[in-house]
């Protein structure tokens, strides 16, 4: 129905109901927008807190908060506008403007009226919170004791921050703090960290995709003389390079100026190496072993094959694991501030630093040489070339690691 239409095709008296019942909807929605903004205001705000102590009756507490309601929530200059096309709009109908805007006026000053009582009385007889002693006035008066009930209320809260974590991340974290060690404090305080942060959520869950991308790509590509096993190291390969290009090129560069800490810490430099090692292996490896066995049981390839790709995968994995976390020594900086969301996103994760792309660089040539030594040697054989090559890599780079990270303090 039309509003533009009511004053041709209807008579006084529909026009009538539905005008009131216009004037109703937005007399209840006005009531409710200023009942969000009295709780708004008045428990999230340090105004209200200062109010609270100062020597103020419960009214007066209470026509302050209204007050602040019109001005900073409601907003004098749109609810006058608001008004001012309601009655232009009523004199376009031809009805008795000035009775209709009489009466939307003494609605609007209702609604900001009961709209804050209502709320805040219904929090506070929601919660069975005790209101506090007093008997000035009536309406101001309850709805100042009520306001005072639910600010001690809010008060006491304990406000320190929750920390939210995965359920599994919980219980690998609770059995990793039972160990006294430098290492196992790094691993946790990574593990926390990771599990706190909403990108690693976000791979978390696209595992499921993974999973269903990889069986659709094992029967799209097929090359001669490549079995599905090997097919699969590889994938698993590949995609452990890219989950460490998207968010982890840099594990100890990444810390910025929060690595001063560890480094004037009584922690070794081995020690922070291995710590950093177990907890991106950690990330990386149980994501994309999860992802090889499921794909390994979808393929049918055999507990035996199975078993042997993951052994494969996972030999390559700390290899290249140790590349970035020995080379991104190197890519360490005092000077970065790891403040909020957007610099903890650009300082931790994007590979933005000419290092941190040069180690990208060295890990598509390590997963190039372990794919080739996955396809051109058998099963065992492969294995075997695999961990000659994953210790000389761990060798170097934890060699390179130590002698860097002295050199940082200087």
């Amino acid at each position: 129905m039309r509003i533009a239409g009511w004053g041709e095709d209807q008579g006084l008296e529909e026009l009538t109901r539905n005008l009131a019942f216009t004037l109703v909807l937005f007399w209840l929605g006005l009531g409710a927008w200023a009942g969000v903004g009295a709780l708004r205001l008045g428990l999230a705000r340090d105004e209200q807190q200062l109010l609270l102590t100062l020597p103020l009756r419960p009214a007066d507490r209470w026509h302050a908060l209204l007050v602040r309601v019109v001005r900073e929530w409601v907003g004098l200059v749109p609810l006058a506008l608001t008004l001012t096309a309601l009655g232009g709009g009523l004199t376009a109908l031809g009805t008795p403007s000035l009775l209709w805007l009489l009466a939307a006026g003494v609605g609007v000053a209702l609604a900001l009226v009961a709209g804050p009582l209502i709320a805040v009385g219904g929090a506070a007889l929601l919660l069975r919170l005790p209101l506090p002693s007093g008997s000035d006035g009536w309406l101001a008066g309850l709805g100042g004791r009520c306001l005072e009930a639910l600010t001690l209320r809010q008060s006491s809260r304990d406000r320190a921050p929750t920390a939210h974590i995965l359920p599994g991340i919980a219980l690998l974290s609770a059995v990793v703090a039972r160990r006294r060690t430098p290492v196992a404090a790094i691993l946790w305080r990574s593990l926390i960290s990771q599990s706190r942060n909403w990108t690693f959520r976000l791979r978390v869950l696209m595992t499921p995709v993974l999973c269903a991308g990889g069986l659709w790509l094992s029967g799209q590509v097929t090359l001669p003389g490549l079995g599905d096993g090997q097919r699969l190291a590889a994938f698993a390969v590949v995609l452990a390079l890219l989950t460490i290009a998207d968010g982890a090129a840099s594990p100890v560069g990444g810390e910025g100026e929060r690595l001063a800490v560890l480094l004037t810490a009584p922690v070794s430099a081995g020690a922070l190496l291995r710590g950093k090692l177990l907890a991106m292996l950690l990330a990386v490896g149980v994501q994309a072993l999860f992802v090889t066995a499921t794909l390994g049981v979808l393929l049918q390839l055999g507990a035996g094959a199975v078993l042997l790709v993951l052994a494969q995968v996972l030999v390559a994995l700390l290899g290249l694991v140790a590349l970035f976390v020995g080379g991104s020594v190197w890519d360490s900086d005092l000077s970065r501030q790891v403040e909020g969301a957007m610099q903890a996103l650009l300082v931790e994760e994007v590979p933005v630093t000419p290092m941190r792309l040069i180690l990208i660089g060295l890990g598509s040539l390590l997963v190039t040489a372990q794919i080739w030594l996955i396809v051109a040697l058998d099963g065992a054989l492969a294995l075997a070339a695999l961990a000659a090559l994953t210790a000389v890599v761990v060798a170097g780079s934890s060699v390179g690691g130590r002698l860097a990270l002295p050199q940082i303090v200087r």
